[in-house]
């Protein structure tokens, strides 16, 4: 069964990112960091064969047993985010194009610092899995009408020439609080593609082309879940 929501219901601001383009050089990775093995998110070029996905366009997440998708859209009926639910944890990811010689996430951190601050919530940075990070109490609006705070993470990942952006809730929002919801994020992969995009664009997303099997051999064992990927589209 599928279910819509309207724009206004996402959780956070999905209109395009605004970012200058004109900075032209990046920080020199050092051997010790170059050194290191590699994990995800992904991009496309680097991402491993071996591991179920749930293709959504611009973005192929992990399929693994027991996640229910969730599809957010605009008010055109653009697909704009996908939420994973997870245990107790929601994950909400966007992505978006970013500058060939520039990542986005300082600028961003700014911006959200700003848009949650502004709007009475409060935020800090600090550095977690991910690097850099805002952990922030943002003020909700229950169905009922009632005003509550919800404890919110923000993290980001510069990739080439693409910008994730990870909304972490429920038990997720506190660092480590849970593992399954980061291993999650870090078996993302970020399909760019060829297609011109200016800078903080959001990368398009859609509907799976195919359901995706409840139990999949070789699935990633992210956690013991007992029901298979499901995908919603929110009304």
């Amino acid at each position: 069964m599928f279910r819509r929501k309207r724009d206004e219901e996402v959780s956070n601001d999905a209109t395009p990112l605004e970012v200058d383009p004109a900075a032209d050089s990046v920080p020199d990775q050092s051997a010790a960091e170059a050194s290191l093995p590699k994990s995800g998110p992904w991009d496309l070029s680097e991402a491993p064969t071996d591991r179920p996905r749930i293709d959504l366009g611009a973005l192929l997440l992990p399929a693994i047993d027991g996640v229910e998708i969730q599809l957010q859209v605009d008010g055109s009926g653009a697909v704009i985010a996908a939420t994973a639910m997870l245990n107790e944890s929601s994950v909400q990811l966007m992505a978006f194009a970013a500058p060939r010689s520039e990542g986005m996430w300082e600028q961003v951190r700014r911006e959200l610092r700003g848009a949650i601050a502004s709007s009475g919530g409060l935020v800090d940075e600090a550095d977690g899995p991910f690097g850099a990070e805002l952990r922030a109490t943002v003020p909700m609006q229950e169905p009922d009408g009632s005003a509550v705070r919800q404890p919110t993470r923000f993290v980001g990942i510069d990739g080439p020439r693409w910008f994730l952006r990870a909304m972490l809730s429920g038990a997720a929002s506190a660092p480590g609080g849970d593992e399954v919801a980061e291993a999650f994020i870090r078996e993302v992969v970020v399909v760019r593609g060829t297609q011109a995009h200016a800078p903080g664009d959001a990368l398009p997303l859609r509907l799976p082309t195919e359901a995706v099997a409840p139990t999949i051999p070789g699935r990633p064992p992210l956690a013991p879940f007992q029901r298979g990927p499901e995908i919603t589209e929110i009304r």
